[in-house]
């Protein structure tokens, strides 16, 4: 009963539930789990599973409770069964705070997590002014690095802010050339 390294949805209808790799048991035991198993029951004429990609999977109701894996409700009996594919993605979130060291100098530390399943490569923090109008004033970007699952960086930039404007602070997360997590300040007059 080895889980694969991959997952899917299946979808009947309008739910949308999660389905569980399973390789094949002969009879109704359920293993003892391990890392790399998962404890499941012989399939009934209730049960519902799918191959999809070589790999068996089984249906697990997450919407109420008392349902064991494989077990189906009466009203998707006759309901389509769709499966896609879900893939290990990072997932970028950052927390960030600011320092005054002069007159016009402002550092910004920023704290960027990988609450994801895949490594983030190659990411980037974007920090800039905001003039209004999709026009910014002093960008700055720190150097480009990889964030594993579960893993925190912290960076300190040093920022010019302009003076004599009304603004506020944008601070971004670039990944593949696209920001997946973005902040603002309040507006302030410098």
């Amino acid at each position: 009963m080895k889980v694969q390294n991959a997952a899917v949805a299946i979808i009947f209808g309008m739910i949308l539930v999660a389905g569980i790799a399973c390789g094949e048991k002969n009879g109704s035991s359920t293993p003892t789990p391990t890392p790399t198993q998962i404890p499941t029951a012989a399939s009934n004429e209730m049960n519902i599973d799918a191959t999809y990609n070589g790999g068996k999977y089984y249906y697990l109701e997450t919407t109420g409770s008392g349902w064991g894996i494989g077990e189906l409700p009466r009203e998707y009996s006759d309901a389509t069964a769709y499966i896609y594919d879900i893939n290990p993605v990072p997932i970028l979130t950052h927390d960030w705070s600011t320092e005054s060291y002069w007159y016009n100098k402002m550092g910004l530390t920023v704290t960027v997590e990988n609450l994801g399943t895949e490594t983030a490569t190659s990411i980037y923090i974007y920090a800039a002014f905001d003039a209004g109008g999709d026009i910014v004033w002093n960008p700055e970007e720190s150097p480009h690095f990889n964030l594993k699952p579960d893993e925190s960086k912290e960076y300190t930039m040093q920022l010019n802010i302009p003076e004599g404007e009304h603004t506020r602070l944008i601070v971004q997360i670039v990944d593949n050339g696209y920001s997946v997590d973005k902040s603002y300040s309040e507006w302030f007059d410098t």
